[in-house]
Formats: structure tokens, sequence, C-alpha cells
């Protein structure tokens, strides 16, 4: 009824309607833009916009899991390329400590933008919020060098100095830490 309202769909007789209720049903997600794509778009963006250092898919696959956006890295990875070709015009490919190529945002005003907005306030407290508590746990999955490398300033800049002393004093912490990164990346 509301489509019909609003002029998206026709209630004369010969006019073109959906070939079925699924079709109508899947052109209605899209139009509201729910789906498993708009769940990870603004949770991606905004991890990009607190990330320290570039991240690969699989690192974010790996954050988005922990923050629940994903069930599971490894499902959700296409996923996660899908999020990244749809956001194309505001990442690139940059090199990472670990070798590889990272996705970060295009430019450093983008990111100055996206901490600054009011549209983006909610989306970039909770990453910081994630990444802060991802820190606590860094071990398991493919974002456990980079939370290694980059947890303590995560916990610094989510107010948890408390805890980022308590990691850094912590030794089962810090050896797990110097075995998981190499010496040129390393502690």
């Amino acid at each position: 009824v509301g489509d019909v309202l609003e002029g998206k769909v026709s209630p004369e007789p010969g006019a073109a309607l959906p070939p079925s209720l699924a079709d109508y049903h899947e052109k209605l997600l899209r139009r509201c833009a729910v789906g498993a794509l708009h769940q990870v778009l603004t949770p991606l963006a905004a991890t990009l916009a607190v990330a320290r250092e570039p991240l690969s898919a699989e690192e974010l696959a790996a954050l988005l899991a922990r923050r629940r956006v994903l069930s599971g890295a490894q499902a959700g990875l296409p996923v996660v390329h899908q999020a990244l070709a749809a956001i194309a015009a505001m990442v690139d490919l940059a090199p990472d400590p670990d070798g590889g190529e990272g996705y970060t945002l295009w430019h450093q005003s983008l990111r100055e933008h996206m901490l600054a907005s009011a549209e983006m306030a909610e989306p970039v407290l909770t990453a910081r919020a994630t990444l802060a508590e991802a820190a606590l746990a860094p071990a398991g999955d493919a974002a456990t060098r980079y939370l290694y490398r980059q947890g303590i300033a995560h916990l610094l800049e989510a107010d948890q100095r408390a805890a980022a002393l308590g990691l850094i004093t912590d030794l089962a912490y810090l050896d797990a830490r110097l075995d998981a990164l190499p010496a040129a990346t390393g502690p």
C-alpha cells in the first residue's frame, strides 16, 4: 500500500507488477538498504577510520566477527570483499607492516572528516570500543598481529589507561607479543 501511495507500484490494470512476491521483497530490501552488505558497510568504514595502519580483508573480517557484525571471519570474508568494492571510492591499498597490502581510507582528510562527523559519531565510538576490547584478547585470528602492534594505542584512545598499563606489565602478554611479531615489525 505504501508503494502504491508513493507511486512505486501502479494499481492500474495492466501495470507492470513484480514477477513474484519474493522478487518484490528482494527489491524492497535493496531499496531500504537492508541486508548483509549494508550490515557490514558502516562498521567496516568506521574501523578503517580508527585503524592505525592498513588492514587486510582478512583482518577486517576478523575484527567485524569479533564485533558480531559477521557470524565468523571466514564465512564473512566474501561480504567484506563485497563491502570493500562498494566503498572503493573511499579506500586505497597500501603496504602493511606484515609485508602485504591492506586497505586504508584514501586520504587523511576523509579520515578526519569521518572522525568529526556527527553522522559517524556512534559508529566511530563503537569501532574504538571494539578495537580496545579486542586488544585485551588479541590471540587467535587474522587480526592478532595488528592487535599486538596497535592494541595498546587503541586502549589509550578509548581512555582505558589502566587496561593498557596492565597489558604492558603482563609478562605472558609480552611473551605472546614477542612470539607473534617478527623482529622487523615487532616491539
